[in-house]
């Protein structure tokens, strides 16, 4: 059966603070997109990053999770009001989720996830 599903992990996070969001499931996942969706027109700065772990979690999704890993080539430099997309085809995480490090700027961030998979 083909999985596909979308997710939003974050409303209007705010720009002006670091932060990381909810982390997203990837059970039964070959591959994933997240796209961040900044607005607000305060001209946010700061670097976005993907982490990924392959912690084992429960079946309630609140085990801690110890080893997160930045994903290799997911950082992204924004400077403005705009949308960034990444596109993983070939996934075998157990989680993913969004970093943003803020640098100076206001705006507001949401943070969008569609899987596909089979199960």
């Amino acid at each position: 059966m083909l999985i596909s599903n979308d997710t939003n992990i974050l409303n209007n996070q705010d720009m002006a603070l670091s932060w990381l969001s909810p982390a997203e499931s990837l059970k039964h996942i070959i591959g994933f997109s997240v796209t961040a969706r900044m607005t607000g027109g305060g001209s946010p700065t700061g670097t976005f990053s993907l982490e990924v772990s392959n912690d084992a979690i429960d079946s309630n999704n609140d085990s801690p999770v110890a080893a997160w890993v930045t994903l290799a080539d997911s950082s992204q430099a924004v400077t403005t009001d705009g949308n960034i997309i990444w596109n993983v085809s070939v996934s075998q995480y157990r989680q993913v989720r969004v970093r943003y490090v803020s640098s100076s700027g206001t705006g507001s961030c949401d943070v969008l996830c569609n899987v596909k998979g089979i199960k």
